[in-house]
């Protein structure tokens, strides 16, 4: 067959064939067209957020040079500007990673239930969330992770009986999320059980295939954790792992509840908790809310970078400060992640996008050092932009929705679909709960809520048509006004029933 009727076969089969095919093909092309848009529209990406800057520098320089965070996505960066010299395109590339989720999460939901109009949910929620186009468009780890965790979730669905090169691409999938973002560590048991739960065969087979998987990471992780040590001489996946741990406890520590850990006694603090600042604050010794550091600098706003100086210094004594004080007040502390979790739907989006408005100064000159781009940055389109974000953010009364109708997937009717819909929906609370569990801000809820609206589409679209029929079976017995018809028949019915009865 010559090569252009092979095209036009090739064409033909991909040709949709239903009306809900039609609809999808439409979703997908109007999310590609959306973000061709603001490709066109903002040059070269948003720069307002400083994590931006720290990022383009740990790819520019060293990789292990930011301490926060862990070098997987500025890896990312680098091997994006060996494709191009020029930050667009690396804001193109995000953008095709934000299509790429939307379409894996599509294709798992599709898989299980078979239905397309299921499978727009999820797809629709990462397509045209206003928060999601804004960290395509920034130089942020976002858009990396959210495909990640989708790609991680379509990979033990499909593998789960599989040969054993599935559950290797699931280990290797989650050990680079993990190394992007180190919130992916609650997924390994999540993972774990599930395949031990859901893999078919003897106890000894489950075993074997929920392990496997698990150790892949793991020796991708230990890798990772081996080569930053040798680079930095800090064991752990960032250089502030313990600075992260005393951060989250100093903001209710009480020394007066536990014994503090040798040499870490200068760190108790007396003030109320009402009245300490954030996490980031204790970690970062920045003022909340405050645009220079006061006389004394840093150590006049963390007792951290008083007593142990910057980081990565007193790791160990602050982490053993942190643990301690969580373990001796774990009341304290679970009030401190409830209050978190609530800002997935207190907190609007607004605030990050107002921070956002202005390209930051040091991240402008970061770029301007590494890119092919130079130091200006084209602001027109950015109103159009964020008043996107503003009417599309998945936030408030809409983040509250979505979490509750994701625990619809215990309704799923079969046992596959909900296996998968279970493990979609706890992977979405887990990612929430994990990032609350340490600090809080809105991008942390984009890898979260496609999961928890495909457990929801998953799980709605079986139980909704149960409420139904028992809104219809309960409506027969509601007293009719007499009338002709049916009614008039079901009213004198039910009179006749009630004369017997009595």
């Amino acid at each position: 067959m010559p090569r252009a009727e092979q095209l036009v076969d090739v064409l033909a089969r991909m040709r949709p064939r239903s009306r809900a095919a039609v609809i999808a093909v439409a979703v997908f092309a109007a999310g590609v067209a959306l973000r061709v848009f603001f490709v066109v529209a903002y040059r070269p990406a948003l720069l307002g957020i400083p994590d931006s800057g720290i990022y383009i520098a740990a790819a520019h320089r060293n990789l292990f040079s930011d301490q926060v965070h862990p070098a997987g996505y500025p890896l990312f960066l680098r091997a994006a500007h060996v494709l191009s010299a020029h930050l667009s395109a690396t804001t193109a590339l995000q953008h095709l990673l934000g299509v790429a989720a939307a379409l894996v999460l599509f294709l798992v939901v599709r898989r299980v239930t078979g239905s397309v109009l299921a499978a727009l949910v999820p797809a629709v929620v990462v397509l045209f969330g206003g928060l999601e186009l804004f960290v395509e468009h920034s130089p942020l780890s976002d858009a990396l992770f959210v495909l990640l965790t989708a790609l991680v979730l379509l990979v033990a669905v499909v593998g789960l009986d599989r040969p054993l090169r599935w559950l290797v691409l699931l280990g290797l999938l989650l050990g680079c999320a993990v190394v992007v973002r180190t919130v992916a560590l609650w997924l390994l048991p999540l993972l774990f059980v599930w395949l031990l739960v859901c893999t078919p065969g003897d106890r000894v087979r489950r075993l074997a295939r929920a392990v496997l998987p698990v150790a892949c990471a793991a020796g991708i992780v230990g890798g990772y954790v081996a080569v930053q040590r040798a680079q930095t001489g800090v064991t752990g996946l960032t250089q502030a792992d313990g600075r992260f741990v005393y951060a989250v406890a100093a903001q209710f520590a009480d020394c007066s509840k536990f014994t503090p850990p040798a040499g870490t006694r200068a760190l108790c603090e007396t003030s109320r908790p009402a009245s300490r600042g954030s996490m980031n604050q204790y970690l970062e010794g920045y003022p909340d809310f405050a645009s220079s550091l006061p006389p004394g600098g840093r150590a006049a706003v963390s007792p951290a970078w008083r007593v142990f100086g910057p980081m990565p210094h007193g790791n160990s004594q602050l982490a053993a400060f942190g643990r301690a004080a969580i373990l001796h007040q774990p009341l304290d502390y679970l009030h401190l992640v409830a209050r978190n979790f609530s800002y997935y739907w207190t907190e609007t989006t607004r605030v990050f996008l107002t921070d956002a408005a202005k390209p930051d100064p040091g991240t402008e000159q970061q770029v301007a050092a590494y890119y092919a781009t130079g130091a200006g940055v084209s602001e027109h389109g950015f109103s159009v932009l964020r008043s996107y974000a503003d009417v599309a953010e998945v936030s408030g009364p809409v983040m509250v929705l979505l979490l509750l109708a994701s625990l619809s997937a215990l309704a799923v009717r079969d046992r596959w679909p909900r296996a998968v819909a279970l493990l979609l929906g706890s992977a979405g609370w887990l990612l929430l709960l994990g990032a609350a569990a340490v600090h809080i801000d809105p991008r942390y809820t984009l890898p979260a809520v496609g999961p928890l609206a495909a457990a929801a589409a998953m799980g709605v679209r079986d139980l909704g048509p149960i409420v139904i029929r028992r809104l219809r079976i309960g409506s027969r017995w509601q007293p009719a006004d007499p009338g002709s018809g049916s009614r008039a028949r079901g009213y004198r019915t039910a009179a006749r029933r009630a004369d017997r009865a009595t």
